[in-house]
């Protein structure tokens, strides 16, 4: 929404409302079927979250024909081990997967 509106109101938004964040999280259903660009299908597909403002964690989870990808993107000055996140990102999915 806040896109949508005149730059100023956005700017202020994002100012407002990121300094009361600590992680932005995005979950985005990307195409079922791999798409083709100049005859060439997509072998993968992969998304950042945007992270506005101050916030100093996003995790962006997308799909796209039929795999996840998930992106960590994180401010080293505040979150002391991203790689650790991102490592039990990666085992929790594990688990979950494997009791599916």
């Amino acid at each position: 929404a806040a896109g949508s509106t005149f730059a100023f109101i956005e700017q202020l938004g994002v100012r407002l409302f990121s300094r009361r964040a600590t992680v932005m999280v995005s979950d985005v259903k990307g195409p079922t079927k791999p798409v083709h660009l100049g005859g060439v299908a997509a072998r993968d597909l992969f998304a950042w979250a945007p992270a506005p403002g101050s916030v100093p964690l996003a995790v962006t989870l997308i799909s796209y024909a039929g795999h996840v990808r998930i992106g960590v993107l994180a401010d080293a000055r505040v979150v002391g081990n991203p790689a650790q996140i991102v490592r039990r990102i990666e085992q929790e999915l594990s688990d979950w997967c494997r009791r599916a």
